[in-house]
This record gives C-alpha cells, structure tokens and sequence, in this order.
C-alpha cells in the first residue's frame, strides 16, 4: 500500500512516539536526515584527514575538534531517525558514501590557508543550508530542539572559520605591503 501511495505522489508517512505523544514523519524527511547523516561521515572524515595534513598546530587541533562535533552530530542524527521510526542508511565505515552536497569538491591540495578555509566555509554553509531544510519539516518540538543544537554549532563554526579568512587575507596583505 505504501509503495501505491508513493506512485501517487503521496509521501510515506512514519508514526513514531516521542515522550509519549504520536508524531508523523513523511518518509522523505527521514531520507533528508539520512542525506545529512551521510554528508556528515563524509565530512567528519575529510576533516580528520585535513586536520594531519596542515602544519599549524592551532589549526591541526581546531579540526580535529570540528571532526569530533561532527561524529557527536552523526550519533544523535542516528538516534533522531531511529526514533522517528526510520533506517539508518549509513554507518562511519561507510566506504561507498558519495561525495554529494557538502564535500563534491575536493579540498585544496596545497598548503594554502586561505584556500583551505574557503573550502570549509563553503561546506558549513552547503551543512547549514541541508540542517535548514530538514528543521522547516519537524514537527516534533524535542527533535527540532536538539537539530537547532546542531544549526547553532554549524553557525558558531562558520563565524569561526570567517574571522579565520578574513584575518589570513589581512595578514597576507599587510605582508605583501611589507615585501615592497
């Protein structure tokens, strides 16, 4: 009955119970949330490999902080689809995730800050719009609190990395103007 429905055009609802009230999920909101839990692994993923790639010490350690977010953020997506009544369609060690939506382009190969933080800053944004989309569609105020957790943290890490750039672009430029 549910694949006619979805013929129809109808999305697949799921009824779950949250604090013992019944809520009802379409399908296609726990297909996002599983599209962001991917991304997530993904991302978790490129951060921890950026993070013993760069010399800086400071930016070394501030990636692997954003990595451990974003494994802490994968954990409770699984337990938000799990209790929306969902599957988990991926797991950490998941090799044949697709980089889709956050990660499509690759990270700066070379040692250029300034390139690297543009990449990530173009990533939180692509994670922020995703977590955006997903929160428009819960009705579940307990779930809609702990993803707004998620979009605060994406918010605080997009200033961060911002201030980052735009102290690097000064200091590159205050050097040029040194080497005249």
């Amino acid at each position: 009955m549910h694949q006619e429905i979805r013929q129809l055009g109808y999305p697949q609802q799921n009824t779950f119970n949250f604090l013992g009230k019944n809520f009802t999920m379409s399908a296609s909101t726990i297909e996002l949330l599983n599209q962001i839990l991917i991304n997530t692994f993904v991302y978790k993923k490129e951060l921890s490999s950026l993070s013993e790639q760069v010399h800086s010490e400071e930016t070394c350690l501030k990636l692997k902080d954003f990595a451990n977010r974003r494994k802490k953020q994968a954990n409770e997506l699984i337990q938000i689809i799990n209790t929306m009544g969902g599957d988990v369609q991926s797991t950490p060690n998941r090799t044949d995730a697709p980089k889709l939506s956050w990660c499509a382009d690759l990270p700066p190969k070379n040692k250029d800050t300034i390139a690297l933080l543009t990449y990530l800053i173009t990533v939180e944004e692509k994670s922020l719009e995703e977590y955006q989309k997903v929160w428009g569609q819960i009705s579940n105020s307990e779930i809609e609190s702990r993803l707004k957790v998620h979009i605060k943290q994406g918010e605080t890490t997009l200033k961060y990395l911002k201030t980052a750039l735009h102290a690097n672009q000064e200091s590159k430029k205050a050097n040029a103007n040194n080497d005249q």
